[in-house]
């Protein structure tokens, strides 16, 4: 079964997306409305974060990824960030991993 995942930092990067799931699914252009990135310091470095703005958008990309992807995402994704459910500009339902 096909999931749909919000990506808009380093997992829209094809080379990462091979690297860590070992293939480069469907990417479709999509908005998240409300919402701005900001950079963010982990023990490991600094990431980007989608957060709520009134009135900005986050242009990212729609992946078509299987249930079995997130076991490798979620621990990419590691600990600071949560995988959670959003509405998109397309009105379409999509995870998005945030700042835990």
């Amino acid at each position: 079964m096909q999931e749909l995942l919000f990506v808009y930092g380093t997992l829209k990067n094809p080379e990462i997306q091979q690297e860590i799931i070992g293939k480069n699914p469907i990417m479709e252009l999509d908005i998240l409305e409300n919402h701005t990135i900001v950079q963010y310091a982990f023990s490991d470095g600094i990431y980007p974060i989608a957060v709520e703005a009134m009135d900005k958008n986050i242009e990212g990309f729609i992946l078509f990824v299987s249930l079995l992807d997130f076991i490798v995402l979620d621990e990419y994704e590691g600990s600071g960030y949560k995988r959670v459910k959003i509405l998109l500009k397309s009105r379409r339902e999509a995870w998005i991993y945030m700042k835990n």
